[in-house]
């Protein structure tokens, strides 16, 4: 006779749905969680112009220094831009080197460039994505100012290692957490290793203000630095706020499950077993590189009372929210650590990982994505640049193998609250006949 974890096991092993395809369509591969108060509140504001910081800015500040437990927590309205004002308050002209991943957003080098900085791509770590604390420490010299590391999708960086390596080499740690808000690394929250962390309430983060984000330090001058130069910054400006509220209308209506099901996941698919570009360049973002030497007008501004609210109105969700990514993520590690044919974290996603999304790497990243599709299954393609090979970055040019490898393999395997199991174990089955 079984015993209950044998047929719990069981339960639980990745099947191939051999349902009709027309039957078996798949839960979208990102959801947003908006709620219709949220849209109405904001709705309000742009009609009204009340789009200025106000006492809700001053109590998300004061919750999350308290949260983090880090003295001083600075609210901006654009994780790049908090990336901006964090390196602008410590370059210097005799120290304007920034070490970085060369696989990030093509903005964020942006955002170090305009704010006086040098960009160094140092080689990432092939399994996490993140940036190698070797690499980092090779190019440490007399004119490093700062290490900036990203905890790309969720997932902790090497980040005790480059912290010891930063106090004992004199530089500044910038973690740019963006992807990583609320996640723990040994029961300290990835951000407050370092000196600067960055974190973002973009639309598809854990936390959605529709745009937003919150820079926090041990530094009380960096922060002080950080206030000022906010000062003539705008509020954002109704234009700018209703977009991002459109844009996040029509993703929710587009990924609802009878929408998704029915109609979008068939365009989607149209569009990757045809190779229409079209229609694949409506899931991509962030793919036409753009130089930039200084800070846009249209990032001056400043978070609104009115997503300080949103933010503080979400924080209780965290936590449940987080350990349901991890229980999803789980599944994909335990089930992939052996694959030959796919690359994952080396880490259990209960190690330090919000699981915003769970990397795979595939040598065939487009074959991959038809098989998927083909089988009834929504994943999508990471679309970061190995920046360091960018034309628009060939002054700061660095051969980073492992960077450039990557940029052309990942997947992201969906995570969301609500995905289910069910729902991860069908694209298993999937990935496992690679």
């Amino acid at each position: 006779m079984a015993t209950t974890h044998e047929t719990q096991s069981t339960s639980m092993a990745p099947k191939v749905d051999k349902r009709p395809l027309l039957f078996r369509a798949p839960k979208s591969r990102f959801r947003i969680y908006s709620t219709l108060g949220q849209y109405f509140s904001l709705a309000k504001s742009i009609v009204t112009g009340k789009l200025s910081p106000g006492s809700a800015n001053q109590k998300l500040e004061e919750d999350l220094a308290q949260q983090f437990d880090v003295p001083y927590a600075v609210c901006v309205n654009q994780g790049r831009v908090g990336i901006y004002l964090a390196i602008k308050a410590v370059v210097t002209p005799e120290r304007p080197k920034v070490i970085m991943a060369p696989y990030t957003i093509y903005d964020v080098v942006n955002m170090v460039i305009a704010a006086g900085g040098e960009p160094v791509f140092a080689d990432i770590d092939e399994t996490s994505c993140n940036l190698a604390t070797g690499e980092v420490e090779k190019l440490i010299d007399d004119e490093t100012c700062a290490v900036m590391v990203t905890h790309l999708h969720g997932l902790a960086a090497d980040i005790e290692p480059l912290s010891a390596l930063c106090k004992k080499r004199q530089v500044m740690l910038i973690e740019d957490s963006a992807q990583a808000f609320g996640v723990r690394k040994g029961g300290k929250y990835l951000g407050t290793f370092g000196d600067i962390g960055i974190y973002s309430f973009g639309l598809f983060k854990t936390v959605n203000s529709f745009f937003g984000g919150i820079v926090t330090t041990q530094d009380k001058e960096i922060a002080d630095k950080i206030r000022d130069m906010q000062t003539d910054f705008s509020p954002p400006t109704r234009m700018r706020m209703l977009k991002r509220m459109i844009q996040g209308l029509v993703f929710e209506v587009a990924s609802f499950p009878l929408v998704f099901k029915s109609f979008t996941f068939w365009v989607f698919r149209y569009g990757v077993l045809s190779g229409n570009e079209h229609i694949q360049k409506v899931t991509k973002s962030e793919m036409n590189p753009i130089f930039r030497d200084a800070l846009p007008e249209g990032y001056k501004q400043r978070m609104s009372d009115i997503q300080a609210q949103m933010i503080l109105d979400q924080l209780g969700n965290i936590e449940a929210e987080q350990q349901a990514r991890i229980d999803t993520a789980s599944l994909y590690y335990e089930a992939l650590k052996g694959s030959n044919s796919v690359v994952s974290p080396r880490t259990h996603p209960k190690d330090g990982n919000g699981c915003l999304a769970y990397p795979i790497q595939v040598e065939n990243r487009q074959a991959a994505l038809e098989t998927l599709m083909r089988e009834g299954r929504d994943c999508a393609p990471q679309h970061l640049h190995n920046c360091a090979d960018l034309e628009i970055y060939k002054k700061w040019h660095r051969d980073c193998p492992n960077a450039r490898k990557t940029s052309n393999s990942v997947i992201l395997l969906p995570t969301y609250p609500r995905y289910g199991k069910k729902e991860a174990l069908r694209n298993i089955a999937v990935l496992n006949k690679l």
